[in-house]
């Protein structure tokens, strides 16, 4: 099957791996295959810290500003974390510019850009991709061996593409004196998606000439794209039926609004002073917010017979006003 690449370069011969990486605002992971056995495909599950098995690591990294060094990153990073506010590295690239926090105050060192925080980032994630290739593989295997597909939104502009590139040169993917290089290949994640369905999702076996829309809702976007499927007799193809749209508008703006409605439960002042004072009870509540989106299985989860829980960490409730406290209390009695 063949999709367009938007560096404009395909796979050369003397590549030996395949590398997909999904870089994305929540969470980042990356799956492999030989060229020699391309439809063996393997992925990652086994990142340091994890909750549970999966195939991505957060997005997500711990930085020294004073050494000016990398503490660590993915979920070991949100564990040793000593401060809640971390900045989500794809939503600044894509809005290139310098990060603020919700008081105004900038995140980043101030000798830093969002493009520097990305490198670091896919500088530890390259350093780990290559170590995985040659256990694999055998030590022979180099960088120059490997051929990289990143995925980006539908909507990011050709800027935001080109950052993208500077930033895999800088963390070593490509070489730095490449920024457009035949080991690099973008891929928009709606096509990305559509080749999935196509060869692994049985009731997705389209035939030729028919049309198909993805919808692909992230942690930072959601894309939308409309393809046609063309089946030739030495290759199938999607052409592009309508541009590829999408906005800003994925699970971490659901994350936002819940965090909006705790702040109506428990106070806006309580909230604050736990995410700057108390880093461990601000994960909770994150942490406590993941596991109910988790379990969200329509409107019906939260119909008047089936309630959800969320457990307040102690830290915020001894935080909370008595007037707040109360109204909480009686609220939690009506529907208990």
């Amino acid at each position: 099957m063949s999709f367009r690449n938007h560096t404009g370069l395909l796979v050369a011969s003397g590549h030996r791996v395949v590398v997909g990486l999904d870089f994305g605002v929540t969470h980042s992971g990356f799956a492999y295959a030989h060229v020699a056995d391309a439809n063996k495909t393997e992925g990652y599950y086994e990142w340091d810290d994890q909750i549970m098995p999966y195939c991505k690591t957060l997005t997500a990294l711990l930085y020294d500003k004073a050494a000016k060094k990398t503490i660590n990153w993915g979920y070991t990073a949100l564990k040793e974390a000593t401060t809640g506010d971390h900045p989500n590295q794809k939503v600044l690239l894509t809005e290139n510019k310098v990060s603020t926090g919700a008081n105004g105050r900038r995140i980043l060192p101030e000798d830093m850009e969002p493009l520097d925080i990305i490198a670091e980032y896919l500088k530890e994630m390259h350093t780990l991709i290559m170590t995985k290739l040659q256990e694999k593989f055998g030590s022979t295997l180099q960088n120059e061996d490997v051929h990289y597909a990143v995925t980006v939104p539908a909507i990011w502009s050709e800027q935001a593409k080109t950052n993208l590139r500077k930033a895999a040169a800088m963390a070593g993917l490509i070489s730095s004196a490449e920024v457009v290089s035949p080991r690099l290949a973008l891929v928009l994640e709606p096509e990305a998606a559509a080749m999935y369905c196509c060869k692994k999702v049985p009731e997705a076996q389209l035939r030729s000439n028919e049309t198909m829309m993805i919808v692909d809702a992230g942690g930072g976007t959601v894309d939308i794209a409309v393809e046609k499927l063309i089946i030739g007799a030495e290759r199938t193809k999607l052409t592009e039926v309508t541009r590829g749209t999408g906005d800003l508008c994925g699970s971490t703006f659901v994350d936002r609004r819940f965090l909006d409605w705790l702040s109506s439960k428990v106070g806006t002042d309580a909230l604050t002073e736990v995410k700057s004072d108390n880093p461990t009870a601000y994960q909770q509540v994150l942490r406590g917010w993941e596991t109910l989106k988790r379990q969200f299985k329509g409107a019906e989860s939260f119909s008047s017979k089936a309630h959800m829980t969320f457990p307040i960490p102690g830290a915020l409730y001894n935080l909370m006003a008595d007037d707040e406290m109360e109204k909480l209390e009686e609220e939690t009695r009506r529907n208990s």
